[in-house]
C-alpha cells in the first residue's frame, strides 16, 4: 500500500467516525428518553463517556433491564470476572 492510499483510506475512517459521532448525538437528543433507547455496548466509547453520561447510561440501563438480577447472574456465572473489566463493571454498576 502506498503512502497515499493509507492516508486517504485514513481519512475516510477519519470523515466515517465523525459521522458517526454526529449519527448518535442525534439519537441521544431525539429518541433515548423519548423510546427508552439504549446504544449497543459495543458502540459506547469510553474515553467519550464523562461522569454525567455515565449516570444517564447507567439509569437508562437500569430502566430497561433488570440490572440487580442480571448482575447477580453475573457474579454467580462469572464469580472471577473473566468476562469483565473495569468499563464493563462501571457502566453495568
Amino acid at each position: 500500500m502506498s503512502l497515499s492510499t493509507f492516508f486517504l483510506q485514513a481519512e475516510w475512517c477519519l470523515r466515517q467516525t465523525c459521522r458517526f459521532k454526529e449519527y448518535v448525538t442525534l439519537c441521544k437528543r431525539e429518541l433515548f428518553q423519548k423510546y427508552a433507547a439504549v446504544e449497543h455496548w459495543a458502540k459506547i466509547e469510553p474515553a467519550e463517556l464523562n461522569s454525567k453520561e455515565l449516570k444517564l447510561l447507567q439509569k437508562r440501563l437500569h430502566n430497561r433491564y433488570p440490572m440487580a438480577d442480571f448482575n447477580a447472574a453475573r457474579k454467580r456465572l462469572d464469580p472471577n470476572s473473566i468476562l469483565s473489566n473495569e468499563f464493563v463493571d462501571l457502566v453495568l454498576a
